[in-house]
Parts: C-alpha cells; sequence; structure tokens
C-alpha cells in the first residue's frame, strides 16, 4: 500500500503512526514535499545523524513517523486545494495573514502549527474566509 492510500485512512494513519515508517518511506515523503532532509529531519525532531545510522529497511521512532505522515498529508491536501504542489509550495513559503503573519513552513515543526495549517487548506477549500 501507498502513503497516498494510507492518507484516506485515519485508522490505518494511527496504526503506522504507533509502529513507525522505514526510513525507505520517510524519505519518500521528504522527497513528495521538496523540503531539504536536514530542515524536514529538524522538524520531524530527528537529528541529521540518527537518519544517516539507520538502514533503508530499519523504523524511524513512532514521534517522527506520525509528524512525517502529517506533513506528508498535509502536502498532499495541499497539492489538491492549489491544483499544483508548485503553487502550494510557494503559498507554504510565504507570510500569511490568517496565521498573524507567520510563513506556513515555520508552523512544521509541531504538531499544532500542521493542524492550523490545515485547517487553513480546509477553508481554501471550502471558499470560507476567515
Amino acid at each position: 500500500m501507498s502513503l497516498k492510500e494510507i492518507f484516506h485512512d485515519d485508522n490505518k494513519l494511527i496504526s503506522i503512526s504507533r509502529s513507525g515508517i522505514t526510513k525507505k518511506d520517510y524519505f519518500e515523503i521528504v522527497e513528495s514535499t521538496g523540503i531539504a532532509i536536514g530542515t524536514f529531519a529538524q522538524v520531524t525532531h530527528l537529528t541529521p545523524r540518527t537518519l544517516q545510522r539507520k538502514k533503508m529497511d530499519e523504523f524511524v521512532s513512532p514521534e517522527a513517523s506520525e509528524r512525517a505522515i502529517l506533513i506528508g498529508k498535509l502536502y498532499y491536501t495541499g497539492e489538491k486545494v492549489f491544483g499544483n504542489k508548485e503553487k502550494f509550495k510557494t503559498w507554504m513559503k510565504k507570510p500569511n495573514n490568517v496565521l498573524n503573519g507567520k510563513i506556513p513552513n515555520d508552523l512544521l515543526d509541531t504538531i499544532t502549527g500542521i493542524g492550523i495549517i490545515n485547517d487553513e487548506l480546509l477553508r481554501i477549500e471550502y471558499g470560507i474566509v476567515s
């Protein structure tokens, strides 16, 4: 099952988050977001050294896995809402008035921040002005 398929099933997301994802799956998510690996490791609370030591079939911690999955799902949703990934990536890099002038990418280091960005995406998707 691909990660994109998992994004549609919250029960599978919970299960996979609890057990962790492999380094290979982690890198697949990193690649899908276009975020630099060092930055992605930082926002998922991993050190680049920890990633470097792991083999591709080894699991990253459940905490880092959950954060990676949530960010991957956020980017998947953003791509759908904006019509393409590049437009969403641009939106993620610009200060946002709804987020008190913060840059969405700067909120990815907390689960709450990821949730706030997701909430804003849902408002954009449904045309609700905040």
